[in-house]
């Protein structure tokens, strides 16, 4: 649903999309050459219907091909995934691209169905088109069909280009709107939450000052504004808002200096804020997740402040979930996941109670890693990861096996009580 409507939005302007990853690309172990082992009934019912709405109902400019094989075929030269399924099936009219390096056989590929090579081969793989041509291996019809669709793209986009003023301010108010939208409260014991001006809080990580505001590797882009938490909540609660870093983001232990400066802090303070989270080295792309914990660092400082102070409040940064044994040690808990650029503003909103939080989690947030779908299954063997949950992921998963989640799927609460 989200993808449907955002494809409809940007292409409403006359800007292509690309949906991605086609298909069953669900780790970064091995991931140009391993291949996920899937049934018929998990595939179609999990993995491709993410993309089948979207595709026929918003009908994306173009589709971009995963590098992984899917039950031993390249995705890039899966006929019955970009042909049969994608286009027969679905209707799609567009063109299809690799994902960046994805192309194995770029001669076979263009006979399952793939248009465009990125970021292409320095003209390697175009002479091998054109000897297959030559010697009659690639009819030269599936070429220029190939070529077509591509261009037929490019000139819709020509014939119907307009120029555009990009308004940076009004795009970084919907940006604090979507993060206050999307923000999910987890907990609120005594009803700590929202803070009040004027009473002292000390407010404490690294990220108040560096927001983690986006994902890692390819999806990184250069704000045009940056808010962070400490700005934002100084200009609601001034000198009442005390600033100490307590911990770097990544680190797995406390500097002594440090954890000194935020406990004395805590004990002047009505309540603290912790800013806690996922570096980017945690969850970046290429790279699979080795655990769900946060550093080390952010769960001793829980330990050592909730002595002093025993009103804490978790502020998370994150981009995925994280299992958190400090729930019972924290009264409220707020999952701001990646906030955006405007996202601490929005944070800010919310702790204050300016805004009514209303975000429910799109995930399951599991008690333990050994209790996730996949956990004796990834990363496979070799080159094989085989898919044995079937279509038990998610909550399907915890429904069926009564194994009690942190937090549940859609779970999220809100500042009014209810009876």
């Amino acid at each position: 649903e989200l993808a449907k409507s955002y494809i409809s939005g940007v292409q409403s302007k006359q800007v292509g999309t690309s949906i991605k990853h086609f298909a069953v690309n669900n780790q970064e172990f091995r991931r140009m050459s391993c291949s996920s082992e899937l049934d018929e009934r998990a595939l179609r019912e999990i993995y491709l219907s993410a993309f089948e709405a979207a595709v026929k109902e918003a009908k994306p400019w173009t589709v971009m091909c995963s590098y992984n094989r899917i039950n031993g075929v390249y995705a890039s030269e899966n006929k019955k995934l970009l042909s049969d399924i994608l286009r027969d099936e679905w209707g799609f009219d567009g063109y299809v691209m690799s994902d960046w390096g994805a192309v194995n056989d770029r001669v076979e590929g263009l006979k399952a169905g793939l248009d465009l090579e990125m970021p292409g081969s320095s003209g390697v793989n175009d002479e091998e088109i054109i000897k297959a041509v030559e010697s009659g291996r690639l009819d030269e019809s599936v070429l220029d069909t190939a070529v077509e669709r591509i261009l037929s793209r490019i000139f819709a986009y020509w014939e119907n280009k307009t120029n555009t003023v990009f308004p940076y301010k009004e795009h970084h108010e919907l940006a604090k709107r979507i993060e206050l939208e999307s923000a999910v409260l987890l907990k609120n014991e005594d009803q700590l939450l929202p803070l009040k001006e004027g009473k002292k809080i000390a407010l404490i990580g690294q990220f108040a000052k560096e927001p983690r505001y986006q994902g890692g590797g390819s999806s990184h882009i250069n704000p045009t504004f940056l808010d962070t938490l400490l700005e934002e909540m100084q200009k609601r609660g001034g000198d009442a808002v005390l600033y100490e870093k307590g911990f770097s983001v990544d680190a797995e232990s406390l500097d002594e200096a440090e954890l000194e400066r935020a406990i004395a802090a805590a004990k002047a303070a009505d309540k603290v804020v912790l800013c806690m989270g996922l570096p980017e080295s945690y969850e970046t792309e290429g790279l699979d997740r080795k655990h769900l914990n946060l550093p080390g660092a952010q769960l001793e400082m829980i330990r050592v402040l909730k002595q002093y102070n025993p009103n804490l409040i978790v502020v998370l940064n994150n981009g995925a979930p994280v299992v958190m044994p400090f729930e019972d040690d924290v009264k409220a808990i707020v999952e701001g996941y990646l906030l955006g650029q405007a996202g601490s503003g929005a944070m800010a909103s919310i702790l204050y109670g300016e805004v009514n939080p209303s975000g429910k989690l799109a995930e399951t947030f599991p008690m333990r890693l050994e209790d996730t779908p996949a956990y004796l299954n990834f990363p496979g063997e070799g080159y094989q990861v085989e898919y044995r949950e079937g279509v038990f992921v998610g909550y399907r998963h915890y429904d069926s096996k009564k194994i009690r989640p942190q937090f549940a799927f859609g779970e999220g609460l809100s500042y009014t009580t209810f009876s």
